[in-house]
């Protein structure tokens, strides 16, 4: 199941330049709601497979690191034993939607408290491919925004700074000349645009698409939007100030 049908519309053979992108690693912010389980047959102590009842294995909760367009790393407790080669599974589990994708294990790190899995990512299976990419770009819009502009007045007579990420991500701040506190903000998402203010926590949707003309969004994608805007919020990184972060969750 795709995260989102109409944003963050996905190809089936990007180009070069967007599988570029894609190929970084981006972290993945422990706030972020995001359930993960690996499902392997496992082995014992003396490195022998271990055979499962069901022949599926055994689901291991643990914590998605990061990730990139073909693998991903991944902490899970000292008791989950595999070696390098072995099938598993990755579930990734956000609000109601589930993604199984099958993988190997690349390598183990063991820690005294814990283990890091290297995971080798199989996307063959093309609806599967899309929504990992969907939710790769997802995390990678909060995750690189970076501070472009500041310090400017425009004609509102507000303060103004600027981040820029991937995608063409962008997100202006609004801020009182005075008290320098956050007023508004505006997120920029392809051709979306998703905007709040301190006086109004509702989020306000609006669109250039084909025509380049800037139109309020219609109310069946709003849903998609807001859920976009509370999936990019906790990836923010400390490029982003603390108090631009905290005015931003009030709207998520």
């Amino acid at each position: 199941m795709l995260f989102f049908k109409r944003i963050l519309k996905a190809a089936i053979k990007p180009s070069a330049s967007q599988e570029k992108r894609r190929s970084n690693r981006y972290a993945i912010n422990p706030a972020f709601p995001l359930r993960s389980i690996l499902s392997l047959t496992g082995r014992d102590n003396f490195g022998n497979a271990l055979k499962a009842s069901d022949n599926k294995g055994w689901d291991w909760k643990g914590q998605l690191i990061n990730f990139s367009s073909t693998g991903a790393r991944m902490e899970l407790p000292p008791a989950a034993l595999a070696a390098k080669g072995d099938d598993c599974n990755l579930k990734l589990i956000l609000d109601r939607f589930q993604l199984i994708i099958p993988c190997r294990v690349a390598h183990v790190k063991e820690h005294r408290d814990y283990a890091v899995f290297g995971l080798e990512l199989n996307l063959t299976q093309s609806e599967t491919r899309l929504a990992y990419r969907q939710l790769v770009e997802l995390v990678a819009l909060g995750s690189s925004l970076k501070l472009v502009k500041n310090d400017r007045t425009d004609e509102s007579h507000y303060l103004v700074e600027q981040y820029g990420g991937k995608e063409g991500a962008r997100l202006t701040i609004w801020r009182d000349p005075d008290q320098q506190r956050c007023a508004a903000f505006e997120l920029k998402v392809k051709e979306y645009y998703i905007r709040g203010t301190a006086k109004n926590k509702k989020l306000q949707f609006f669109t250039t698409g084909e025509s380049k003309v800037m139109r309020p969004l219609v109310a069946s994608n709003s849903i998609e939007m807001t859920r976009l805007f509370q999936w990019i919020i906790p990836n923010l990184t400390d490029a982003v100030p603390a108090d631009v972060q905290d005015f931003l969750k009030l709207h998520a």
